[in-house]
């Protein structure tokens, strides 16, 4: 059993214990008096985006005309600009180059905070003491409090697998209704008029006002708007057919314009449930008392959306069906077993290193907010965030979207991945305009940001960051992986083909045949890099090149899987005929294999270190260290696929930088808070989790590679973890060797591996036969279970 441990009290929603069912999750944390559950949906977003004083969004065309003729100078982020020769429309040169259209300065669309239950304690007790436990093979936390007087208080939480409700069990002990405790004998006044929970949404802030009271805090601050403060309309406590609720709704927009509203419902046998009105304050709260002396009950919260089935009424009237009276134990035990079940998939031994622990609480918090057609969160845990939050908590196609997924398919959980594959449906969407309106090209053009949102139009369609072209390379990677590691042809041809062509067809149309025979990638910036006068630096620049190229190589080769010859000649005359890469690319090293390694992992990236370098990967004094971790997860795993990290010297400087940035929850900040104060909890750090696998087994490169960057001191084992070709793999690392290696087939097929034994013929049980080589390679049929081990002459 992994259990996450914390002696005292935890302060903020970012530091809380997190549980989650893959939708609904909240963040349990605490206040002097009181034990808070916040609650956090990725579903719940102020949707609206006001466009109305928008330019027109940039044509290709025009940026092409600035940079080449005009020659245009700004910064990344937009601001002052200059044409070098000069320019015929300075209030159009303006417009394209100002950074973010006008609405991006409105305070939405942002996801909102959904609402709070708070366990209210006695505070006459004295000096309490807390001490919390989150089982993670159980999805339960337990909170243990003592007072010194004596008494004592036990509370277990979880939210349902297969509803969207937070179970709440507490337990008093101790406690002497006359007004004595037992064990002590210490007077008090009558404890149990002082125990009850309240179930509140707060009022909108207005965003001036959040970016004040934020900026009383540590970190850069939060701009005030200079656009609409409107807020959300004030929360209702509702009595629909005798049941009370809590209700907020949203206004309406392109994508509910009848609004989008949410529906916290309270279920408590035993308790007294009301509302409680405030003089001023327009704060929606119900109260539930528990009545009489009692030193036990139960609660359960249920929440309902505009996107529940049957919607938010006919889901509430299955909640009063379910949970008006409910046996604890039964949904208890569901909750138990659902979690046994996930866990039974995989796992990992790290003979009590850190990062053994680090893998199951980062794989509990994806399991917490990722679930199979869930709208998942942007750039924070939804439970963790405040009224706002920076950069609209929007999902960041530059990798911060898609870097909290890194490692779910080999830890055995593809599931997982199904939220992403939603989030990668809201770039798409407004993908195909871009390219059509706004290039002249097929497919679709993958923007920088994305909200879960239906948008009139390209919503980020300024300059420099609005007209980046590598994006449009990386965004489909993760659904390649998903078929890659299951085999699943429909998946293949329903999934993952509609996005994997039309991102192809957008890099055919966008690269020009120019007099040279060569197709050219022009106009496009990289990175967060603005325009400097010199057209050359946005020309076959290097990045945009190698997401290009392994796009069309992987389309190619899902086309052939899938028998479709449509655009393949097209796709093949553009390979043919490939641009070397810019002249200010040229000094930069990286891995070539492009139809094997994704370009996001190439290692011309911020590495400090080579193989035969003395310094230790990721030295003290480097970016992570300082201020900003979020990169790690990334350049980990190009460190590991380009075989840059030395097990024996990067090993324990990698599992102390993650101690620099850990939480008490498990989570990862991956920004100072020093710099971006408490902004909410980070996902793209989650992605570590794939670092942390591919150390122990790999599988890009067409073969299986077990161990291949384990340091030798450490004894290892693993079990479930999925490799390309539908392979599980379970294999054990002993005294610096391997021990033994056992291969699941799901789908049958050719399994290729290195060779842990390079000096020794291998047996492969079942088969019985004897493999040598760098490479073994072997038949496997449909569910067949193999075992390599050594081959020992002496026992033959």
């Amino acid at each position: 059993m992994h259990v996450i441990e914390w002696d005292g009290m935890l302060l903020t929603p970012e530091q809380g214990m997190i549980l989650g069912n893959g939708d609904l999750s909240v963040s349990v944390y605490q206040r002097a008096d009181r034990i808070v559950w916040r609650f956090g949906k990725g579903d719940v977003w102020d949707r609206r985006l006001d466009q109305s004083r928008d330019p027109r969004p940039a044509h290709i065309d025009e940026l092409a005309h600035g940079l080449e003729v005009e020659r245009w100078c700004c910064g990344p982020y937009g601001g002052p600009v200059e044409a070098l020769n000069g320019t015929q429309n300075p209030q159009r040169m303006n417009e394209i180059c100002q950074g973010v259209p006008p609405s991006y300065s409105h305070p939405f669309p942002v996801p909102k905070p959904v609402g709070e239950l708070a366990f209210y304690l006695p505070a006459d007790f004295r000096r309490l003491k807390l001490k919390q436990k989150l089982f993670i093979e159980e999805a339960r936390l337990e909170i243990i409090g003592n007072w010194e007087t004596g008494e004592r208080l036990v509370v277990n939480s979880f939210i349902l697998p297969d509803d969207n409700v937070l179970a709440v069990d507490w337990r008093l002990e101790n406690v002497d209704w006359q007004g004595t405790v037992i064990e002590s004998g210490n007077e008090f006044f009558a404890p149990f008029s002082r125990w009850y929970f309240d179930l509140y949404r707060k009022t909108d802030m207005c965003y001036e006002e959040f970016a004040d009271r934020n900026n009383l805090d540590p970190g850069f601050p939060m701009h005030p708007t200079r656009e609409n403060q409107e807020t959300l309309p004030f929360p209702q406590v509702r009595d629909i057919d005798g049941m009370l609720c809590i209700e907020q709704k949203f206004p309406g927009e392109a994508t509910f314009p009848e609004g989008f509203a949410y529906r916290l419902t309270p279920f408590g046998p035993g308790s007294e449930i009301a509302e409680y009105r405030f003089l001023r304050l327009k704060t929606a709260q119900l109260r539930l008392t528990p009545q009489g002396k009692a030193d036990h009950g139960t609660i359960l919260i249920h929440m309902s959306t505009s996107l529940s089935d049957g919607g938010l009424d006919e889901c509430q009237s299955r909640a009063r069906q379910d949970y008006a009276a409910f046996d604890f134990a039964a949904i208890e035990k569901k909750n138990r077993d659902m979690a046994a079940t996930f866990w039974y998939k995989s796992g990992i031994d790290l003979n009590g290193q850190a990062l053994e622990q680090v893998w199951y609480e980062t794989l509990h918090l994806q399991r917490c907010i990722y679930g199979n057609g869930k709208v998942p969160p942007g750039l924070m845990l939804p439970a963790t965030i405040g009224d706002y939050v920076r950069w609209h908590g929007d999902y960041h196609s530059n990798y911060n979207f898609q870097s909290p997924f890194w490692g779910v398919a080999a830890a055995n959980h593809p599931e997982l991945l199904e939220s992403y594959f939603q989030g990668a449906e809201f770039f798409h969407r407004i993908g195909c305009k871009i390219a059509r309106d706004y290039y002249g090209c097929r497919g679709a053009f993958i923007q920088l940001t994305a909200y879960p949102i239906k948008a009139k139009d390209d919503y980020l369609g300024c300059c420099p960051m609005g007209r980046m072209a590598y994006m449009t390379g990386w965004l489909w990677h993760l659904h390649w992986e998903y078929y890659t590691h299951t085999l699943d042809r429909e998946f293949l041809v329903n999934r993952c083909w509609p996005l994997l062509r039309d991102c192809a067809l957008f890099y055919t149309d966008f690269m020009k045949k120019e007099a040279d025979g060569l197709y050219h990638a022009f106009p496009s910036n990289c990175g967060e890099d603005g325009f400097n006068g010199d057209p050359s630096y946005y020309r076959d620049r290097k990045e945009i090149l190698q997401h290009a190229r392994f796009t069309l190589e992987t389309a190619l080769k899902a086309a052939q899987i899938i028998g479709n010859s449509e655009f393949t000649a097209e796709w093949q005359e553009r390979l043919a005929h490939w641009p070397p890469v810019s002249e200010h690319d040229s000094h930069k090293q990286g891995f070539e294999e492009h139809s094997l390694n994704p370009p996001e992992f190439n290692y011309e990236r911020w590495i400090d270190a080579t193989p035969d370098s003395a310094t230790p990967l990721f030295n003290r004094g480097h970016e992570f260290w300082t201020w900003y971790s979020g990169h790690l997860p990334m350049l980990m795993l190009t460190a590991l696929r380009n075989r840059l990290f030395v097990p024996q010297r990067d090993f324990s400087n990698f599992c102390t930088l993650i101690d620099r940035w850990r939480e008490p929850n498990g989570t990862i900040t991956a920004m100072s808070t020093v710099r971006y104060g408490r902004t909410g909890a980070w996902v793209e750090t989650l992605g570590i989790i794939g670092a942390i696998q591919e150390m122990m087994l790999q599988s890009w490169r067409g073969y299986l590679e077990v161990f291949p960057a384990w340091p030798e001191n450490v004894d290892a084992e693993f079990h479930g973890l999925r490799a390309e070709g539908a392979f599980l793999i379970g294999a054990k690392y002993k005294n610096g060797k391997i021990a033994v290696i056992k291969i699941h087939s799901e789908k049958g097929g050719i399994c290729r591996i290195w060779n842990p034994w390079p000096q020794h013929k291998i047996k492969i049980a079942v088969l019985g036969e004897i493999k040598e080589g760098e490479i073994i390679e072997f038949s496997t049929v449909s569910d067949g279970n193999y075992k390599l081990e050594i081959f020992n002459t002496d026992r033959t």
